[in-house]
């Protein structure tokens, strides 16, 4: 479900938003693999977490239309909440649109309902699920928000 849209204005023009796009995808099979604790005596490991830090991605752009995920070079992201970001590249402006799996809207909403239903007599543990719920959605508010923050940045 898509959640979020924005639109931003090119300042350098399209040539220059796909060549930084380019520079900051990556491809997960062809990482380099660092491993703890042997990593922090290495190059390779600050220069990927420093490029990490600016935020990665991965997947395609296909002529004016992009669609990439974020991702990270240090950290594993399988644990990840999924986000997807599509965009639509026209005359000096980008389209982004920002999209969760409806899954994760079915677990925002049925965990608070499992909470006031089926667990308000019978445990202690009133309101646990609502947090968790409140969680995920702080969460996404601030992955949202960090990725919009990197795609002006890569605009200007």
């Amino acid at each position: 479900m898509n959640v979020f849209n924005n639109e931003i204005s090119l300042t350098k023009g399209k040539v220059s938003f796909e060549k930084s796009l380019n520079e900051r995808l990556v491809d997960l099979n062809q990482q380099s693999m660092h491993i703890f604790p042997f990593a922090f005596f290495t190059k390779a490991f600050y220069r990927d977490f420093k490029q990490s830090k600016k935020g990665v991605f991965t997947g395609k752009i296909n002529g004016d239309k992009f669609e990439i995920f974020p991702s990270s070079k240090i950290f594993s992201t399988r644990t990840w909440f999924p986000l997807r970001i599509v965009g639509i590249i026209e005359n000096q402006k980008i389209r982004v649109g920002y999209i969760i799996p409806n899954w994760i809207l079915g677990v925002i909403i049925i965990l608070p309902l499992i909470d006031l239903i089926v667990l308000k007599n019978e445990m202690k543990l009133n309101g646990t699920l609502i947090v968790f719920a409140g969680v995920i959605i702080l969460s996404y508010a601030y992955k949202i928000q960090r990725n919009n923050r990197i795609m002006k940045n890569i605009c200007i």
